[in-house]
């Protein structure tokens, strides 16, 4: 279970790494514009942290890309 946990965390941190990168914003940028720390996307990024919902939410809107997105395992692992 701690394996699918971290996998999860590892796919959503590199997705928002990918798509943070994408629009050419970097960390602070995109911890400022969802309300967070700059520290609180490193955490999510390197999957020591999940996002709660209501954050998930908030980096896709910023991000401009869809929920599922986040979730998507191609190319990250």
């Amino acid at each position: 279970m701690e394996k699918m946990k971290n996998e999860y965390s590892k796919i959503v941190g590199n997705n928002i790494r990918k798509y943070r990168e994408m629009n050419y914003m970097n960390q602070t940028e995109l911890a400022n514009r969802i309300g967070v720390k700059q520290a609180a996307i490193s955490l999510y990024e390197n999957g020591d942290r999940d996002p709660s919902t209501e954050m998930i939410y908030k980096i896709c809107d910023t991000l401009q890309i869809d929920f599922n997105e986040l979730f998507n395992p191609i190319g990250v692992l």
